[in-house]
C-alpha cells in the first residue's frame, strides 16, 4: 500500500479549504521524483479571491519564486509531522515568521503568474513531506469537489 492510499487514514481532521471548493483539476505525479508533471491540486478561484490558511502554521516564504507570487506555510501535523504547504499565485498579506490560524487570510489570488491560463483561473495548492509531494485531496475532505477536465 502506498502513502497515497494511507493518507485518508492518517489525517486526524480535515483542513480548511483555502478557497470555496467549486472545482478542481485532476492531480498527478511524475514517474520520477524530478520529472516533469503536475504536483498538487488546482482549485478554481477568481483573481482577487481571498486565500486562507488550511491549518495553523508558520509562514516561511511570502514572495515571488521564479516570477510567481508564492506563499509557503509550514504545518506541524500530529500524525504526519512537518508539512510544507505551497499556495500560488498568491499576493501575500503575511510575512515570513508570522504565525497564522486555520482559515486566516494569507493573501489574494493574483491575476497573473498561475499555470491555469487566463480562464479558468486557479489556486495551485501543493504539499510536501520530507521532500516528497503528497496529494492535497484527502486533507480537504470538507465540501464538494468537482473534477474538471484538463484543457
Amino acid at each position: 500500500m502506498t502513502l497515497w492510499a494511507l493518507l485518508p487514514l492518517l489525517t486526524t481532521a480535515a483542513w480548511v479549504p483555502p478557497v470555496p471548493l467549486t472545482g478542481v483539476q485532476a492531480e498527478f505525479r511524475p514517474a520520477a521524483p524530478y520529472g516533469s508533471g503536475h504536483r498538487g491540486l488546482d482549485l478554481a478561484a477568481e483573481p482577487g479571491a481571498s486565500i486562507r490558511a488550511v491549518a495553523d502554521g508558520t509562514v516561511v516564504l511570502a514572495r515571488p519564486v521564479a516570477g510567481k507570487p508564492v506563499v509557503v506555510l509550514v504545518i506541524e501535523d500530529p500524525d504526519l509531522g512537518r508539512l510544507r504547504v505551497t499556495y500560488e499565485p498568491v499576493l501575500p498579506e503575511v510575512s515570513p515568521g508570522e504565525l497564522v490560524l486555520a482559515g486566516q487570510p494569507l493573501g489574494t489570488l493574483a491575476g497573473e503568474g498561475g499555470h491555469c491560463g487566463r480562464t479558468p483561473h486557479c489556486l495551485h495548492l501543493g504539499i510536501k513531506q520530507n521532500g516528497h509531494y503528497l496529494n492535497p485531496g484527502p486533507f480537504l475532505a470538507t465540501g464538494r469537489v468537482v473534477l474538471k477536465p484538463v484543457a
